[in-house]
C-alpha cells in the first residue's frame, strides 16, 4: 500500500494494478543509498530512461560510446511530451508507466530494499528488489551506467573478495610489485 494522497494519480492508478507491496514515504524515510532516480535520454530521435541508484548518476559519455550515437538529456518541453509529464515533479523510474524502453545500472537491481522516485519532489515509493523488478520486466537492458570509479572500485573489491586463492604466480607477482612500487 502506498499514501495515496502524494502519488500522482498516474503512478498511483499503474502501481494498484501491479502485484506487490509499494508504499509512499517521504525523505527523511527513504535513505539516500538506497534510492532509484531515473532521467530521460535522447539518441537521435529515439528517447531512453536511464535508471541509477542516486548516489550513481549515469555517465552520458559512457552510454554514448556504448549505444555508438550521441546522448543528450532530454529537454523539458521534451519529457514533457514524450512522458506525459505536466503533473510530475521527477521522472519516476517505472518504464511501462511511460511506455519506453529503459537501461537498468546493475547496482539498482542489488538493493534487498528500495526507495524510487514517485513523481513528487520528497516523496518516495518504497518497495523490495523483487517486486520492483516485476516492474521493469520486458523494457529493460542491465548496463553500467555509473560515473565516476567508486562504483567501479567496489565491484573490484567484492571481485578480489570472493576469491579463495589464487595460484602461484611468481613472476608475475614480483612484476605487479615492480609495477606497484615504481612511481
Amino acid at each position: 500500500r502506498y499514501r495515496a494522497m502524494k502519488i500522482p494519480e498516474k503512478v498511483r492508478a499503474f502501481l494498484s494494478q501491479q502485484d506487490g507491496q509499494f508504499r509512499g514515504v517521504i525523505d527523511s524515510d527513504a535513505p539516500q543509498s538506497s534510492r532509484i532516480v531515473s532521467q530521460l535520454v535522447k539518441c537521435r530521435n529515439s528517447f531512453l530512461l536511464l535508471i541509477t541508484t542516486d548516489a550513481a548518476r549515469a555517465d552520458i559519455d559512457k552510454l554514448s560510446k556504448m549505444l555508438k550515437c550521441q546522448v543528450s538529456d532530454a529537454s523539458i518541453s521534451e519529457v514533457i511530451h514524450r512522458l506525459d509529464h505536466d503533473n510530475l515533479e521527477s521522472i519516476p523510474p517505472i518504464p511501462k508507466l511511460h511506455n519506453i524502453k529503459a537501461i537498468v545500472d546493475p547496482a539498482a537491481l542489488k538493493l534487498d530494499e528500495l526507495y524510487f522516485a514517485s513523481g513528487v519532489k520528497g516523496v518516495w515509493i518504497k518497495s523490495s528488489r523483487q517486486d520492483y523488478a516485476r516492474l521493469l520486466k520486458g523494457q529493460v537492458k542491465i548496463a553500467s551506467l555509473s560515473k565516476g570509479t567508486e562504483p567501479l572500485r567496489k565491484q573490484i573489491l567484492d571481485h578480489v573478495a570472493d576469491l579463495d586463492r589464487l595460484p602461484p604466480m611468481p613472476g608475475l607477482a614480483s612484476q605487479i610489485l615492480k609495477i606497484k612500487n615504481n612511481p
